[in-house]
């Protein structure tokens, strides 16, 4: 998906549902039990993910390959919502 004026515009509401709807239904079942307490971040937009022990370095490694994406950070397996993010 291209970053347009109606991507760019979507709210931290918007980008968290997204995020855990793409997480629900595509990267869940890969990643759980054996990555719990780890870092997933997800381009909502290209929906291309990365883990990592730490928020900031799967963010960063995520952002270096999608530079205008819209972020969705979680911890696997907690309960916790996740974090929200943008490009720039």
């Amino acid at each position: 998906m291209s970053t347009t004026l109606e991507t760019k515009s979507l709210t931290a509401t918007e980008v968290s549902q997204r995020g855990q709807q793409i997480y629900a239904e595509q990267i869940q079942s890969l990643l759980e039990p054996q990555s719990n307490g780890k870092y997933l971040s997800i381009d909502i937009f290209s929906k291309d993910w990365e883990v990592g022990d730490k928020h900031s370095e799967t963010l960063f490694k995520l952002r270096q390959r999608h530079p205008q994406g819209r972020f969705y950070t979680l911890r696997i397996g907690s309960p916790v919502a996740g974090y929200v993010g943008s490009a720039g």
